[in-house]
């Protein structure tokens, strides 16, 4: 036989083994192999049937080769058993034999509830938990035998959080997984429902759900500090008002606390003690609560001072209360106190216009030696405008800037800030008694008179129980607000505010309130009345229903308003 006769003969002979060995019956347990593979091959293979593991298909030989030339297989060698070998390539020759596949089962823990915890537990600092989920039972590599756990989500407290969560457990792996929902600690504990979906296969997902625990911040208790207005060691002038007769004025101190933290008595400050000396002491009363307490981020606080006016003399004395904090010496605060005789002219707060010019008015503050004062009328082209003015009063003189604005907050709108514009001038106010004045300005001369607006004819007291009229806000909303009046049953409001176009534009509502503290009405837009300078001409309400308005007064200066897209804002009676 020639050379070249042999060398054909050996490659028959080689073919001819290769195929013997490739179509081998396999005397391995395939069901056997697959739980073998899944615990020992699967993490780096992957599935029986890829390019690198189907070499070794019912080949023992071939896998036990592998095992002694591959240096991260060389492990198995005293793992796996010769039966092992022929189990576990049978089974690659065969991966859909040895009986149905199965997806794993899953444990959790923990399995109902989770408290979270973290290395801090200051306000605002964040905690933790871990669930482990850990598989076991599967046979198989397919989606057959698959277990999924995803899908998860958090209700309940705001500031619990969850990254996404997709676990996939295939046969008999038994690696387990974690995931770590979270919070953002806040004062008082918190609340939330974590819900996952489990699938085994193709069967319906199942919810997996725990209570999660977000436990409360280890508050720090610091006191506010208090600011006051007028700021202690200032002069309180009391005032007239139209519920009072000519012999009497009032006052009031406000107390912002600002910043703080906590809860109780050691987190608190208070004001108390409060007396009235000097000669004029037994003019002066005072109608406020023995003792005011201040809480972090509360609400205002206030001393209440009256006054029995004499005929011609202005009645002097002085208030001292006791500011305390706990573990702190008690500060004593001191105000003089100026009660203006009845010759005195003191403006009177309170709605003012001119009975021949009706569509138009003015509401005027006098508070402390200073008016606030917003006038409400139309731009040359009819739609509705107004302005502010706010400057110390001179006995019976006022005098301010007409400062305008523009940009800001809508009724139902988000928050903007408003910016000033261009002032078209000054405004003058001189008064010849509480309740009558004489208006100059760009547009000329006005006279004005308060509005009596329950019968156009006398202005009333406000029933009993009635909140303080004056300027009102949301303090975190600032560049809008609203001038309240009261009138035995009858209330009288305007907003000013800003149109969608960020222009200026006022909403005016009155009615009877339904008690004292409870007032449910609609706002009115008005437009095309007189515009500064301009001759009259009688105002038209071309909106009767711009919206729904609610005001619920909780006391005297403080109410919550429902607007009419349904959101409530906080309301107080601003300091000025």
């Amino acid at each position: 036989m020639t050379v070249a006769s042999k060398t054909f003969a050996a490659a028959i002979l080689a073919v001819v083994l290769s195929l013997l060995s490739a179509s081998a019956t396999a005397v391995g347990d395939i069901a056997r192999g697959r739980t073998l593979y899944a615990a020992q091959c699967q993490s780096c293979h992957g599935g029986p049937t890829n390019s690198v593991t189907i070499r070794c298909a019912n080949n023992a030989t071939c896998l036990t080769s592998a095992i002694n030339s591959v240096t991260s297989m060389r492990f198995l060698a005293s793992i796996l058993s010769t039966q092992d070998r022929e189990d576990i390539t049978a089974y690659i020759g065969n991966p859909n034999g040895g009986g149905a596949e199965t997806p794993p089962t899953l444990s959790y823990t923990p399995s109902t509830n989770l408290s979270l915890s973290g290395p801090s537990g200051d306000l605002g600092a964040s905690a933790s938990g871990s669930i482990i989920v850990t598989p076991a039972g599967g046979i198989g590599t397919t989606a057959a035998a698959t277990t999924r756990f995803d899908q998860c989500s958090i209700t309940g407290g705001s500031s619990f959080a969850i990254s996404s969560v997709n676990m996939s457990f295939v046969g008999a792996t038994t690696t387990a997984l974690l995931f770590t929902p979270s919070c953002i600690r806040t004062s008082t504990q918190q609340l939330g429902t974590l819900k996952c979906k489990e699938t085994r296969a193709s069967a319906a997902a199942v919810d997996r759900s725990w209570q999660l625990v977000c436990p409360a911040a280890a508050v720090v208790n610091t006191p506010p500090e208090l600011s006051y207005l007028p700021a202690a060691g200032d002069k309180v002038l009391l005032t007239t008002s139209p519920s009072l007769s000519n012999s009497q004025a009032t006052a009031f101190i406000a107390i912002d606390p600002i910043g703080g933290a906590g809860v109780g008595s050691s987190a608190n400050k208070t004001l108390g003690e409060c007396a009235i000396s000097g000669a004029d002491a037994s003019a002066f009363s005072l109608a406020t609560a023995a003792e005011v307490v201040l809480r972090p981020e509360g609400q205002n606080g206030y001393v209440d001072v009256g006054c029995v006016r004499a005929d011609s003399l202005v009645r002097t004395a002085t208030l001292a209360c006791i500011e305390r904090t706990a573990g702190v010496s008690p500060i004593s605060k001191t105000w003089p106190l100026s009660c203006p005789s009845k010759a005195q002219i003191v403006p009177q707060t309170g709605w003012y216009w001119n009975a021949a010019e009706g569509g138009r008015g003015y509401f005027i503050e006098n508070r402390n030696g200073s008016i606030f004062m917003g006038a409400f009328l139309y731009t040359p082209q009819g739609p509705a405008w107004w302005f502010v003015g706010n400057a110390p009063v001179s006995g019976p003189d006022f005098s301010s800037p007409m400062y305008t604005l523009q940009g800001g907050q809508s009724l139902t709108g988000a928050f903007k800030t408003a910016t000033l514009t261009a002032s078209p001038g000054t405004v003058q106010l001189k008064f010849a008694t509480d309740s009558t004045a004489t208006m100059t300005w760009p547009g000329g001369t006005v006279n004005l008179v308060r509005f009596p607006f329950t019968d156009l004819t006398t202005v009333k007291a406000p029933q009993a129980g009635a909140p303080e009229p004056g300027w009102w806000w949301n303090e975190r909303e600032s560049g809008r607000g609203f001038s309240i009046g009261f009138e035995e049953k009858l209330i009288f409001i305007c907003g000013f505010m800003y149109d969608d176009a960020g222009e200026p534009t006022w909403y005016v509502s009155t009615g009877a309130m339904s008690t004292p503290s409870l007032y449910e009405g609609q706002w009115l837009l008005l437009a095309n009345g007189q515009a500064m300078g301009a001759p009259y001409k009688p105002a038209q309400t071309i909106n009767a229903n711009a919206g729904s308005l609610k005001i619920d007064f909780s006391d005297r200066r403080n109410a919550v308003m429902t607007l009419p897209d349904g959101r409530t804002i906080p309301l107080t009676r601003q300091p000025q």
